[in-house]
C-alpha cells in the first residue's frame, strides 16, 4: 500500500515540464500575466471509453463501511485511483477524506494533507503531515519530513522549511542501509530522493542555484538507483511510481539548470530524460511534454527554426493522443510555436496560431482578455497593427508594474514597445506620449540595475534594438539635441550581444581575484534570491495557485531589503574593481568621453544598421571640442544583410572549396559611397579611423571597401590605401582600453602557441612543411536537421580529435619569432600547446612580461562543439577530451582570469569573425575578454586564411611594428597589407583583407 499512496503524493511530470516553459516565459517577459499559464494536463495516459466506464463505475459504487479494515482500505484506494485517472478532483478529495475517517493510515493522512496544502491551508497540512510522521517507520520518516519542509516552503516559513530538511538529512545519516533487504533499500532510496527533490526547490527559492542543481542531481541519482531494484512482487503501479520518480527528478534537473541560465546543461538534461523515456516507452502525450520543453529551450538559445519544429512535433503528439485544441496544453503549445515564428520574423504565421487559440474558445475573446498578451503585442507590432499592439502592451505594462515594480526590465520592455507602437502610428497627437514612454523605457533599459537582462536570450536583443532605434528615430525627427548622445545608446546595444556570456564568465573568473570574490558571491546570491522571489510573485515558479497576500507582502519586503544590499555591494565593487563593473554592468558612453579619448589624427565612426536603414556617426575633435556628424542611409536591413553575404561569399569560398572566386568590386565601391563618402569632407586630415560597426556590417573588414573603381590600367583604390583602420567590438570597451594605466612596459617580445595536437597519436615533434598552401578552417559539430530528438543525441567521443591539424603554423611562428627577435624557446608547439601551459604561464607571471602573444589555432564559436556555451580557443588534447570535448579549450572564462600587459594578442588561424552572425559575437566576447585581462589590441581574421599569405602578412606587420617604434599598430598592419596585396599572387582581397586590428592602435 505504501507504493500506492506515495505515487498519489507526487505530481505528474507535466507539472515540472510546465514549470520549465513557464520560467522561460517569465524570463523573456513574454506572457507575463500569471493567468497565461493555466492548469497542466490532468491525465498522463489516454483512457479508452471502456476503461473510463469501468473507472466511473468504481466511483459510483457505494462502500460498505462495515467491511473488514483490509477490504475497506482496498476499496477506498481503488476509488482514489479511479478518481485520479479520470481527473475528477472532487471525487478524489471525497475518497481521501473517507480514508482519513475510516482507515487512518499514513498514506490516507498524507493525501488529505496534500489537499489542504493545495488550498493554502498550510497550518492544517503541517499538522496532518506531522501526524502521519509518527505512524511510519524510520525508513519513511525522511519522506514525511520532506513533506513538512515543503509545506513550510510554500507557507513562506523559510527557517522552518530548512530545519525540517536538515532533520530529514540527519535521519538519513544515522540509518544503516547495509542491513536492509531489497524492499527496504528501495523504499529508503525513494525516501531520500524526495528529500533532495524538495531541497532543490528550497535552494532555488533562496537564490542558491548551484546548490539547487546539486540537489536535483542527487535526486536523479537516488531515483535511478531505486529504479534498478526490481522485485518479483512488483505490480504495474510499483514500476509506474519508480518511473515517475526518475522522470520527476530529470525534469527538475532541467528546470534547475534553466533557472540558472545554464541552457546547454538544461538541454543535456533533457536528452538524458529522452534516453530514459526510450527505456520506459513513454506515451505520445508524455513525449509531447519533452518536445514542448525542448522547444522552449531552443527559443531561449535563439534557434527559432528548430524551436518551431519541436513545437510542431509537440502539438502533433498532443493532438494524436486524443487531446483537443481547446485544452490549455494545446493552447500553450500553439503560443510557443507562435513565439518561434515571431523569432523568425514570420508574423503572419505567428498570428495564425493565435487565431487557432482564439477559435478554440467557445466564447469570443477580445483584446482585453485574450491570453498571451505580450506575445500577441509583439506579433501585432510586427504585422503593423499598431493600435492593437498599444492596447496589449499597456495591459502587460500595468501587470508588470504591479508584479515587479517601476523601473524593472520587464516594465521597460512593455512600456518601450508600447511607445514604439504609438510612434509608428505617425500621428502628431500621439508623439508626445510615445516619446515620453520611449525615453523612460530607454533610461531603465540601460540602468545598471537591469544589467542582469543584457543577454541574447530569445528575441530580447531584437526588442532592445526596436525600442532604442525607434527612440533614435524620434530624436532625429524632433531635432532633439540628444541625438549626439544617441551614439552611446547604439553602442550600448552592440555591447549587449555577448553580455550574458561576458557577465557569467566574469563572475566565475572573479573567484580567482582576491578581494573581489567574496563581494561578487554576495552580490550574486542576492541577485538569485531576488529572481526566485519575483518568479514566485508572478506565479511562474511552479506555484499552482496565486500567492497569498500576506506572503506576497513578505516577499516584496525581502526583495526591497535584498536590492538595497545589492546596490551597496555593487558600489563597493565599482570603487575597488572598475574593470569588472564595466564588464557586467556597461553604461552608454557619452560624446564628451569619446572626444576626450581621441587623438587629433583619429576619427571614430559608428555604424548601426536597423530595419529601415543605417545610422552613421563620425566623431572627431576640433579645437579640443567634440565634433559629431550623423547621416542616415536608406539601406533596409534585409537588403544590407544579403549584400554583405554576397560580398563575403567569394571570400569564404577559399575555406569551403579551396578556390578563389571573383570579388564583387562594384558592391565594395557601393558600400563606401553610401556609408562613408558623405562624411569624407569631415574626415580630411584623420589618418587613423576607429570603426565600430554592428549587425551585418560587423562581418566585414572595412579595408576591402573601394574608394575608387579600377580604370583602364589603373588599379582600384581601397580604403586601406588611404587610412589605417582599427575595429572595436564596442566604443565602451575601447574607452576602457584608453583609460588603462601602464606603469611598466613588457620587457620580452613573444610567447606563442601553435600547431596544437588535437589527436594524442598525432606526430607532434617534427616540423611539418606542407607541400602546398593550406587553408585553415574547422568544421562545426553536426546540427539538428529534423524534429526527432532521439536522432539528436550526438556521440562525440572523438569529435575533438577530428579538428583539422595546423602543421603549417610552425613555420609561421618561427618566422614571427625572427621578426620580433625572440627565442625559439618562446614557441610552445604540438602536444605542449595545452590549456594548462597557458594557465601555468599566467600563474608564473610570464604572460605579463610579453609584448606579443600568439595563438595559432582554431577559434571556436558557441555550438561548434557539443555544450560549448562561450567562445574558446582549441588547444592541444589533454586526454580528457574523449569524456568531455570541452576540457582542452581555453575558454572566455579562462581568458578573463589571465593577467596580461601585452601590445598584441594574435589569433592566427582563427575564423573568429565568421559570417553567420555568431562569429561577430565570438569575436566581441574574446576581444573584450583579452582587453579585460590586460591586452591592448588583437589581430584576428574574418575568414579562413591561406597559410603562405598569412605568414607574409603577420611577419611583415611585426617587422614594421618592431622597426617603426612610434607608428600606431594599425599603421603597421596597413603597411603589411599594402606590401602583400602588391604581390600578384595575393592581389585578391581573400589573401590580404581577412586580418583586422581590434582594440587600441596606440602603442
Amino acid at each position: 500500500m505504501k507504493n500506492n499512496y506515495i505515487f498519489q503524493q507526487e505530481k505528474t511530470i507535466f507539472w515540472i515540464l510546465k514549470f520549465v516553459l513557464a520560467a522561460y516565459f517569465t524570463f523573456i517577459g513574454l506572457s507575463a500575466l500569471a493567468q497565461d499559464i493555466d492548469e497542466p494536463e490532468s491525465e498522463i495516459r489516454q483512457l479508452s471509453g471502456q476503461e473510463r466506464t469501468r473507472l466511473q463505475e468504481i466511483l459510483n459504487k457505494p462502500i460498505d463501511l462495515g467491511a473488514l479494515k483490509i477490504d475497506l482500505e482496498r476499496l477506498i484506494n481503488e476509488k482514489i485511483q479511479a478518481a485520479m485517472q479520470l481527473g475528477d478532483r472532487k471525487a478524489e478529495e471525497e475518497a481521501m477524506q473517507l480514508a482519513l475517517e475510516h482507515i487512518a493510515t499514513p498514506g490516507a493522512i498524507n493525501n488529505v494533507a496534500r489537499i489542504e496544502r493545495d488550498k493554502h491551508n498550510y497550518a492544517k497540512a503541517v499538522e496532518l503531515h506531522k501526524k502521519s510522521l509518527n505512524l511510519v517507520g524510520e525508513i519513511w520518516k525522511p519522506f514525511y519530513m520532506a513533506h513538512i519542509a515543503y509545506d513550510y516552503h510554500l507557507w513562506w516559513k523559510n527557517a522552518d522549511s530548512e530545519e525540517w530538511i536538515s532533520n530529514a538529512k540527519e535521519v538519513i545519516a544515522r540509518i544503516n542501509s547495509n542491513r536492509m533487504n531489497q524492499v527496504q533499500q528501495r523504499a529508503f532510496l525513494r525516501s531520500q530522493r524526495f528529500v533532495y527533490w524538495v531541497l532543490s526547490l528550497i535552494e532555488r527559492r533562496n537564490g542558491r542555484l548551484p546548490q539547487a542543481i546539486d540537489a536535483s542531481d542527487n535526486a536523479e541519482k537516488l531515483a535511478r538507483r531505486a529504479y534498478q531494484i526490481q522485485l518479483p512482487s512488483d505490480k504495474p503501479i510499483d514500476r509506474t511510481s519508480l518511473t515517475n520518480d526518475v522522470s520527476q527528478s530529470l525534469a527538475l534537473k532541467v528546470f534547475s539548470y534553466r533557472s540558472a541560465g545554464r541552457l546547454v546543461e538544461a538541454e543535456n538534461a533533457l536528452r538524458d530524460y529522452l534516453r530514459f523515456a526510450k527505456e520506459v516507452d513513454l506515451t505520445p502525450l508524455e513525449k509531447s511534454g519533452i518536445y514542448q520543453a525542448s522547444s522552449s529551450l531552443r527559443i531561449a538559445q535563439r534557434d527559432f527554426v528548430q524551436a518551431q519544429r519541436f513545437g510542431d512535433k509537440s502539438l502533433e503528439l498532443f493532438l494524436a493522443a486524443g487531446r483537443k485544441e481547446y485544452e490549455v496544453g494545446a493552447r500553450n503549445r500553439m503560443s510557443a510555436i507562435a513565439a518561434a515564428y515571431a523569432g523568425q520574423l514570420q508574423w503572419d504565421k505567428a498570428q495564425q496560431y493565435f487565431d487557432r487559440i482564439d477559435q478554440s474558445f467557445k466564447e469570443r475573446r477580445t483584446i482585453n482578455n485574450a491570453p498571451y498578451p505580450f506575445d500577441r503585442g509583439y506579433v501585432a507590432l510586427g504585422r503593423g497593427q499598431f493600435s492593437d499592439a498599444v492596447t496589449l502592451f499597456d495591459r502587460v505594462r500595468k501587470s508588470n508594474i504591479k508584479t515587479f515594480g517601476e523601473g524593472h526590465y520587464f516594465v521597460a520592455q512593455s512600456s518601450g514597445l508600447q511607445g514604439v507602437a504609438l510612434w509608428r502610428q505617425d500621428k502628431l497627437e500621439l508623439r508626445e506620449q510615445a516619446l515620453s514612454l520611449l525615453e523612460a523605457a530607454v533610461s531603465d533599459l540601460v540602468h545598471p540595475k537591469n544589467a542582469d537582462f543584457l543577454d541574447s536570450f530569445a528575441y530580447r536583443p531584437e526588442i532592445r534594438q526596436t525600442i532604442i532605434s525607434t527612440y533614435i528615430e524620434a530624436l532625429l525627427q524632433t531635432r532633439s539635441p540628444q541625438i549626439a548622445n544617441a551614439l552611446g545608446l547604439a553602442d550600448w546595444l552592440k555591447a549587449g550581444t555577448t553580455q550574458e556570456a561576458m557577465a557569467d564568465a566574469a563572475v566565475r573568473a572573479a573567484a580567482q581575484t582576491q578581494g573581489l570574490a567574496d563581494l561578487v558571491r554576495q552580490e550574486q546570491d542576492a541577485k538569485n534570491e531576488i529572481k526566485g522571489l519575483r518568479d514566485y510573485l508572478s506565479g511562474q515558479a511552479g506555484n499552482a495557485q496565486s500567492t497569498l497576500p500576506e506572503i506576497a507582502a513578505q516577499m516584496r519586503e525581502r526583495i526591497n531589503a535584498l536590492e538595497k544590499n545589492r546596490l551597496e555591494l555593487q558600489s563597493k565593487i565599482k570603487a575597488a574593481f572598475p574593470g569588472y563593473e564595466r564588464l557586467v554592468r556597461p553604461l552608454p558612453p557619452q560624446i564628451d568621453e569619446i572626444a576626450k579619448a581621441l587623438q587629433p589624427s583619429e576619427a571614430l565612426i559608428f555604424l548601426m544598421p536597423e530595419i529601415k536603414g543605417v545610422h552613421v556617426w563620425a566623431v572627431t575633435t576640433k579645437g579640443g571640442q567634440p565634433d559629431t556628424r550623423h547621416h542616415w542611409v536608406d539601406w533596409p536591413l534585409q537588403t544590407l544583410t544579403k549584400d554583405i553575404a554576397a560580398l563575403r561569399q567569394p571570400l569564404e569560398a577559399l575555406g569551403e572549396t579551396g578556390t578563389v572566386k571573383p570579388f564583387p568590386n562594384a558592391l565594395a565601391l557601393t558600400l563606401y559611397q553610401k556609408l562613408l563618402a558623405p562624411l569624407a569632407g569631415d574626415l580630411k586630415g584623420q589618418s587613423q579611423w576607429i570603426i565600430a560597426a554592428s549587425g551585418p556590417l560587423a562581418r566585414i573588414p572595412f579595408s576591402l571597401l573601394q574608394v575608387q573603381a579600377a580604370q583602364g590600367s589603373n588599379s582600384a583604390r581601397w580604403l586601406i590605401d588611404q587610412v589605417a583602420l582599427t575595429h572595436v567590438p564596442n566604443v565602451g570597451s575601447w574607452l576602457s582600453l584608453r583609460s588603462l594605466p601602464r606603469n611598466v612596459k613588457p620587457d620580452q617580445p613573444l610567447l606563442a602557441w601553435g600547431d596544437p595536437s588535437f589527436k594524442p597519436a598525432q606526430a607532434i615533434n617534427s616540423v611539418v612543411t606542407p607541400s602546398a598552401s593550406v587553408v585553415r578552417a574547422v568544421r562545426s559539430a553536426p546540427k539538428e536537421s529534423d524534429t526527432d530528438l532521439e536522432k539528436d543525441i550526438i556521440r562525440h567521443d572523438n569529435l575533438y580529435h577530428e579538428i583539422p591539424p595546423l602543421p603549417e603554423t610552425r613555420e609561421e611562428l618561427i618566422q614571427l619569432a625572427r621578426a620580433l627577435q625572440a627565442s625559439p624557446s618562446d614557441l610552445i608547439l604540438g602536444s605542449q600547446a595545452t590549456r594548462m601551459s597557458v594557465l601555468n604561464a599566467n600563474k608564473s607571471g610570464v604572460l605579463q612580461r610579453k609584448r606579443v602573444l600568439v595563438f595559432a589555432t582554431h577559434g571556436l564559436m558557441v555550438g561548434e562543439l557539443p555544450g560549448l556555451a562561450q567562445p574558446a580557443l582549441a588547444m592541444a588534447a589533454n586526454g580528457e577530451e574523449t569524456r568531455n570535448p570541452l576540457s582542452p579549450l581555453l575558454t572566455l572564462e579562462d581568458v578573463l582570469g589571465l593577467k596580461l600587459n601585452s601590445d598584441w594578442v594574435v589569433l592566427s588561424a582563427c575564423n573568429t569573425a565568421a559570417g553567420d552572425g555568431k562569429g561577430e559575437e565570438a569575436l566581441s566576447g574574446l576581444a573584450r575578454g583579452f582587453f579585460y585581462a590586460g591586452s591592448r589590441s588583437m589581430l584576428v581574421t574574418h575568414w579562413a586564411v591561406e597559410s603562405e599569405s598569412a605568414k607574409e602578412l603577420t611577419t611583415k606587420t611585426f617587422a614594421h611594428f618592431t622597426q617603426s617604434t612610434s607608428a600606431p599598430k594599425a599603421e603597421s598592419l596597413r603597411q603589411a597589407i599594402i606590401q602583400v596585396k602588391a604581390d600578384p599572387r595575393y592581389s585578391h582581397p581573400v589573401f590580404w583583407a581577412p586580418y583586422v586590428l581590434v582594440g587600441d592602435s596606440l602603442r
